[in-house]
C-alpha cells in the first residue's frame, strides 16, 4: 500500500499522467489495475489476507477509507463494506473511542 498503490493514488490526487507512453517506467502502473486487483481479492474473503484480520487491514482499510474520502478512488460497494467490517470490530471502536477523545484534547497548531 505504502509503495505502488501510494504513488498511483497521489498520481490522481495531483493529475500526473500515466498512460501507455510511461507506464513501465512509473514505478507504480495504472492506478486502476491496483483498484481491480484489491476489488477481486476483497470479494473472494473478508479480509486481505483470507478469513484472518490482520495488521494489513488496518493500513489497507484506512487507506481506502483515506482515498475514497480524497475521491482518488471510485468508492466501490465491496470497498465500502470491507471498511465497514473493519471499522465494526470491537478492537477499532474501542481505538476510535480514544482517538476521539484526545482529538477533544489537542491545542490548535499557531505559528
Amino acid at each position: 500500500m505504502a509503495g505502488p498503490f501510494e504513488m498511483a493514488t497521489s498520481a490522481v490526487a495531483y493529475g500526473w499522467k500515466i498512460d501507455d507512453s510511461n507506464v513501465q517506467a512509473v514505478g507504480c502502473g495504472r492506478l486502476e489495475d491496483s483498484i481491480n486487483t484489491l476489488e477481486r481479492a476483497l470479494e473472494k474473503t473478508p479480509y486481505i489476507c483470507s478469513d484472518q484480520f490482520t495488521a494489513a487491514d488496518i493500513l489497507l482499510s484506512s487507506y481506502l477509507w483515506w482515498e475514497i474520502m480524497q475521491k482518488n478512488i471510485p468508492p466501490k460497494e465491496v470497498f465500502k463494506e470491507y471498511i465497514e467490517r473493519t471499522e465494526s470490530r470491537p478492537a477499532a471502536k474501542r481505538a476510535n473511542a480514544i482517538d476521539d477523545e484526545l482529538a477533544t484534547k489537542m491545542k490548535p497548531v499557531s505559528f
